[in-house]
Order: C-alpha cells, then structure tokens, then sequence
C-alpha cells in the first residue's frame, strides 16, 4: 500500500487572524498587510505543492473573486477558504 503524503494547512491573514488559526492547529501562517501581498503568498503557497489548504480571510480577497473563483474551480490547487475575520 503506497503511503499518502500529509497535506500543510496554512492561513493568510492578519497577525490576530492567523495567530487564531495557529493555536487552533494549522501548520503554517503567513501574515500580510494588504490584497496585493496577500495574492502574491497565496500563488507562492500553491506553488510550493504540499499544501491541502489554504484559509484566507475573506477582506483581502473580497475584490478579487474571479481569482479566487479560478483556484476553487481547479482540481489540482489547494482547497481555498474564505472566512470573515472579526
């Protein structure tokens, strides 16, 4: 039986944003401070390859659907999250 590779989690956020998530257990946090940065981890995120999961937070990626929309709808990316930050 072949032995399945762990998949990473990470999340993208804020430092309160992503300091949740790595209490709550996610391997990896990447804190960024504006969409554009944000955009540019998630595609260095994806293309790294081990990862599973990516949680975001929904205000950074709220103007930019379209490509949120197109990792979602790609098989071969990571699942992408979005979650409402507080």
């Amino acid at each position: 039986m072949e032995s399945m590779k762990a998949m990473k989690s990470v999340v993208v956020g804020d430092d309160f944003f992503v300091a949740g998530f790595l209490y709550g257990g996610f391997d990896k946090g990447v804190v960024v401070r504006d969409r554009k940065e944000a955009i540019g981890k998630i595609d260095k995120i994806i293309d790294d390859g081990d990862v599973g999961l990516i949680v975001v937070s929904k205000a950074l990626v709220e103007g930019e659907m379209e490509y949120v929309n197109g990792i979602k709808c790609d098989g071969a990316k990571p699942l992408l999250v979005e979650v409402r930050g507080y």
